[in-house]
């Protein structure tokens, strides 16, 4: 596409009506562009909030994981408390 001409006292023809229609088009791209963008960035920022929200609970998990792989004795009687509960 050739870029339209700056002369003001050139009359508008099918050709220049037909390349701003381009433009304008493409203009309406990136700016749908520019919106997806900024919804893209919500949805990420929106994860990254809900998985920070998540490590604190992996954390206690893994802690919970090694006490109960741990022959402690109060671990053990919790076990067996649990187990007759079940």
């Amino acid at each position: 596409m050739t870029p339209p001409t700056s002369d003001p006292d050139q009359p508008i023809t099918a050709d220049l009506l037909k390349e701003m229609r381009e433009l304008r088009c493409e203009v309406r791209k990136m700016k749908q562009g520019g919106q997806d963008l900024g919804l893209l960035r919500k949805e990420v920022e929106e994860l990254r909030t809900q998985l920070a929200s998540l490590v604190p609970v992996i954390s206690q998990f893994a802690e919970l994981s090694k006490l109960l792989k741990s022959r402690d004795p109060e671990i053990s009687h919790l076990k067996t408390t649990v187990t007759q509960f079940e």
